[in-house]
């Protein structure tokens, strides 16, 4: 099946390669009918549209790609692509391949003294959706009058129990609608994603088994950089019997279903919320950290044989700076998980402990453990960057010891006595060539060239060119590098 997808897509890329957008357009339609939920099809589509003139049509047809994957590697070059044609005229017929049915969706949220948060939650979620149930775990402040002043919101009331699952559990009795998105009081959806809740939800109803829809939950970051997470599944169809389990970091799954023997389907979309609940000030606020360990270490009580208990303990343990701790506990959790082959966090708990063993200055651990990370994916980017930047520490630290030792090398004719002479060429010109290579590579360009220039006086003429060449390279990236100024 796999090879025929692809034997599919080559023949609509060749149609795109040699111009022939008529052929494109005709050729992935077919294979939309077929398959809508092939991002990729769409995004051919969205070209061979857009090379006809028609962009603005293009641009609907690309968000529908982008709806459906919104992790792919090709969206940001794509929307470069599309914003670099003429918007152009529209296709209608194109575009009723858009349509989709109508599918009612509720939103649930729960909420404990949310009062600075609820507004902004529920502005752009009231015009998302059908319905907005709160489930009210206990609020003394304005949380729930505030709330009740937008429009199609339920309360709930709900005796906190230290378990979150329980609480969501309790909401799901009350949902009408076909769909349900969860989203939590300190996230705000994206206005340009309001229409897509329901679109998402339209899309995926059709399909003939249970799925769970992952959002894109993006996170504000200590230096005001935008991270996107789609590992959270928050939506799914009512039509299902799925619970949530778990005190914790809570679990969605078919009623009785075990965690490691999930059957059911899991896609990320293109719904987005902003999040605040774990910015720095917002931790300590509401020291949301120390009641995530202390819910953990119930469920590690409770369930002590399942390692996503320990993953997340360790990880919380981490944030909060008890390193050894964290590091214990991840590498209990790595060793448990070999029991489950379905466990998906290996990964995470591998970049973990990367930037543990990091923070506490123990390099050769953390290669170890990118070494072990790459034996099970060699494609995962964070590991990646991980091994790089540790070889990158290495190299300094080496750098700085042919540094030392290159000096040592010429210090040492002042004491050195042997039957066996010293190359007299070390102390009068190789040592200083070798530390104006170092300087080179160390980016002390101003030192090298230095360096290179007092050797050019004193070496013999055979290494002359050699050492010119380097200075004029030297001299040709600074002029390069002005430039790009």
């Amino acid at each position: 099946m796999q090879q025929k997808e692809t034997n599919q897509y080559q023949t609509i890329i060749d149609a795109l390669i040699n111009h022939d957008f008529i052929q494109a357009e005709k050729l992935s339609i077919e294979l939309i009918k077929t398959n809508p939920l092939d991002a990729q099809v769409w995004l051919y589509l969205a070209e061979a549209i857009a090379f006809q003139g028609y962009g603005q049509t293009a641009e609907k047809i690309f968000q529908r790609a982008w709806l459906l994957d919104p992790q792919a590697a090709w969206i940001e070059q794509a929307k470069v692509d599309l914003k670099q044609e003429d918007l152009g005229k529209t296709r209608k017929d194109i575009e009723n391949l858009l349509m989709v049915k109508n599918v009612t969706v509720s939103a649930a949220i729960i909420v404990k003294d949310e009062e600075k948060h609820i507004s902004n939650c529920l502005k752009n979620l009231v015009p998302a959706v059908d319905e907005i149930i709160i489930v009210d775990t206990g609020c003394i402040d304005n949380t729930i009058k505030i709330a009740g002043t937008f429009p199609n919101v339920k309360i709930i009331k709900f005796d906190w129990c230290d378990d979150f699952s329980a609480a969501r559990n309790a909401a799901l009795p009350y949902i009408k609608s076909d769909w349900v998105i969860w989203i939590d009081a300190d996230e705000y959806l994206y206005e340009e994603d309001i229409e897509n809740i329901k679109i998402v939800a339209a899309i995926y109803d059709q399909v003939k088994k249970p799925i769970l829809l992952r959002i894109g939950q993006m996170n504000k970051t200590n230096d005001n950089q935008i991270i996107g997470n789609y590992d959270m599944n928050r939506m799914f169809s009512l039509k299902y019997p799925f619970r949530f389990y778990s005190r914790i970091h809570e679990q969605i799954r078919l009623k009785g279903q075990n965690m490691y023997q999930c059957t059911e389907l899991s896609k990320s979309v293109g719904i987005r919320v902003y999040h605040v609940g774990y910015t720095k000030s917002n931790l300590i606020e509401k020291d949301k950290l120390s009641r995530n360990i202390k819910l953990l270490g119930m469920m590690i009580e409770e369930e002590p044989e399942n390692p996503a208990w320990l993953f997340f303990y360790g990880r919380e343990l981490c944030t909060i700076g008890r390193i050894e701790e964290g590091i214990t506990a991840l590498l209990n959790c790595e060793e448990m998980a070999k029991e489950y082959p379905t466990f998906g966090r290996i990964l995470d708990i591998h970049r973990i402990l990367v930037k543990a063993y990091l923070a506490r200055q123990d390099i050769d651990k953390a290669e170890e453990v990118c070494l072990r990370s790459m034996e099970i994916r060699k494609d995962f980017p964070d590991i990646l960057y991980s091994y790089a930047r540790i070889k990158l520490i290495k190299a300094d630290k080496l750098l700085k010891e042919a540094e030392k030792y290159s000096v040592k090398s010429m210090d040492s004719f002042i004491k050195y006595r042997s039957i066996v002479s010293p190359d007299e060429s070390i102390r009068n010109w190789k040592g200083n060539l070798l530390l104006s290579d170092i300087a080179l590579y160390q980016g002390r360009i101003a030192r090298a060239v230095e360096g290179y220039e007092n050797t050019l006086k004193v070496c013999p003429c055979s290494i002359k060119n050699s050492i010119k060449n380097k200075l004029s390279s030297i001299e040709n990236e600074i002029k390069v590098s002005k430039k790009s100024v």
